[in-house]
């Protein structure tokens, strides 16, 4: 089970279902347009900051780090994005 305040890095799939899909945005536009990186002690969330990550990485400002690696491979593998439950 994923904690309430979840910790950067994100490595638990359950933990992105509790971030903040418009900090995450606004982190992943940043990020994508090279802003400086957050600090993670700094003002700004978890969301942002995962959201920032995965815009640079796609922006082409910064590698894949390890465990952005983690997470990508545990939703693969662990989540169900094709049940057929509603």
């Amino acid at each position: 089970m994923a904690e309430p305040n979840p910790k950067f890095p994100i490595t638990d799939p359950a933990q992105l279902l509790l971030l903040d899909a418009e900090e995450m945005r606004e982190g992943y536009y940043d990020g994508r347009k090279g802003e400086p990186e957050p600090r993670i002690n700094g003002n700004r969330s978890v969301s942002y900051i995962h959201g920032w990550w995965n815009g640079a990485t796609d922006g082409g400002h910064k590698e894949i780090p390890g465990w952005m690696r983690i997470l990508v491979h545990r939703v693969a593998t662990e989540c169900d994005f094709f049940s057929t439950r509603h």
